[in-house]
């Protein structure tokens, strides 16, 4: 099954990254992460869809007119699922994918870059499910009907559980792989490329969703 797939991926990348890092002879500028723009992007993503989700709640508990409160919703879907989850969609679908396949999914270690490639389709597959809800959110409040609010927190709850699921891989398997075996040049000539996939004016104002995501980040 694709869980016991992915669980032998990850052990055979953990293994990997453990005896690169063991080796006395690294290569110049490894060892150091410099991608924490993506990390971010995932933890404030997280953040909003649990924010979007309380609200669902006290909207469908709350006294006013249901055009009021489906403007509400309106409003905080268009930046959570308009805004913020199709701006990470973008980086990693653009960037940071092809990026990781590039790096890591081209080893010369056959069963090491099959591993990651496994990794690596998994999040690409996640990726275009959070895709598809966040198309179904938007949809359904552009037809609003008595079960709107209904489907939003259903729906959401498949969101915040998929995107923790992403930052989960990413934090145990993809970034340790990455600070192991990806170049500080490399990684850093990716950060413009994600600037340049999200625009300048967007890439600010993620930083200000990113700085409320990772004041609690231990």
């Amino acid at each position: 099954g694709t869980n016991s797939c992915l669980a032998d991926a990850e052990r055979v990348i953990l293994q990997h990254i453990a005896s690169f890092s063991s080796k006395s002879t690294q290569k110049k500028g490894i060892g150091a992460f410099h991608l924490f723009g993506w990390r971010w992007h995932n933890m404030s993503l997280i953040r909003e869809m649990k924010r979007l989700q309380k609200l669902s709640l006290e909207l469908q508990h709350q006294q006013q007119s249901p055009q009021q409160s489906l403007e509400t919703l309106k409003n905080a879907i268009d930046y959570v699922v308009g805004f913020n989850l199709k701006g990470m969609n973008r980086v990693e679908k653009e960037v940071m994918v092809p990026f990781l396949r590039k790096q890591l999914g081209s080893s010369d270690d056959e069963e090491v870059a099959a591993a990651f490639n496994t990794i690596l389709d998994h999040l690409e597959n996640q990726q275009l499910k959070l895709e598809d809800i966040g198309n179904s959110i938007e949809q359904a409040m552009s037809t609003p009907s008595a079960t709107t609010i209904e489907k939003v927190i259903e729906k959401s709850n498949d969101l915040v559980e998929r995107a923790t699921f992403m930052l989960e891989q990413k934090n145990s398997i993809l970034i340790p792989a990455t600070t192991q075996l990806v170049t500080e040049k490399e990684q850093k000539s990716t950060i413009s490329k994600i600037m340049f996939s999200l625009g300048v004016l967007d890439s600010r104002l993620h930083l200000v969703g990113f700085h409320e995501a990772i004041s609690n980040d231990p």
